[in-house]
């Protein structure tokens, strides 16, 4: 398989396994439904629906949206859901440049399928 066989490959999507991630109504990623299902462990910190994940709406601050997401993750990594930690924090932003809504530990942005932004040497 060459390496544009396995870009084209990368491309093709399946969105239906997977349930759009809000916060502050902002759409910021994607969460596979099983990730969703562990998530209506903690309705004091996300919203969970057949259609959609949110951050609760009363989270309304940087600090408190860290604080609050980082319990959870946490608890998910101790269980075993989410399989890297970094002891990293990362910005999630709605866009490059923008202004960061929390932090979350790095090795959980891939499954809430949040952009992540970073600098390569």
């Amino acid at each position: 398989m060459s390496f544009l066989d396995r870009i084209a490959r990368c491309r093709i999507k399946d969105m239906s396994a997977y349930r759009p991630f809000h916060v502050a109504g902002a759409p910021l990623g994607w969460v596979k439904g099983d990730f969703a299902a562990a998530l209506r462990d903690f309705p004091d910190v996300f919203s969970v629906t057949d259609s959609a994940v949110s951050l609760q709406d009363r989270l309304q601050d940087f600090r408190a949206r860290t604080e609050a997401v980082d319990g959870v993750v946490r608890r998910l990594w101790e269980q075993g859901l989410i399989h890297h930690w970094f002891e990293e924090k990362f910005p999630v932003k709605d866009a490059h440049g923008a202004t960061p809504l929390f932090d979350m530990e790095r090795g959980a942005i891939s499954m809430f399928g949040l952009p992540a932004f970073g600098v390569h040497l």
